[in-house]
C-alpha cells in the first residue's frame, strides 16, 4: 500500500556564507525521490539528485526551514524538515 510511513529524519545545517549543500540519505530504504514541499522565507533550495542545495536570500543570523518530502519505490511517503542556521553579517 501507499499509506506506510517514511521513516524520514531532520536535518540541521550551519552555514556563514550564502550557499550550503548536504546530502539527504534515506538509511537503506533503498532509491528514495525528495522533493521541495515548501521552501523557507530566507533562500531557497533545491535538489541536485539526493544533494540539497541551499541559497540564501539574506544575510545576518536567521533560521530558515525547508519542508522536504521523500518517497520510495513502493511509493510510501513522508515528510520531514530540515533546519538551516546561518550566522554572521
Amino acid at each position: 500500500g501507499g499509506n506506510t510511513s517514511l521513516k524520514t529524519y531532520s536535518y540541521n545545517i550551519k552555514i556563514t556564507g550564502n550557499v550550503a549543500s548536504t546530502t539527504l540519505n534515506a538509511y537503506g530504504q533503498g532509491k528514495v525521490k525528495f522533493e521541495i514541499v515548501k521552501n523557507g522565507g530566507y533562500g531557497t533550495a533545491v535538489f541536485v539528485g539526493d544533494q540539497l542545495y541551499y541559497t540564501t536570500k539574506e544575510v545576518g543570523t536567521f533560521t530558515d526551514v525547508i519542508q522536504i518530502k521523500a518517497t520510495d519505490a513502493k511509493g510510501n511517503s513522508g515528510t520531514f524538515s530540515v533546519k538551516v542556521q546561518r550566522s554572521g553579517k
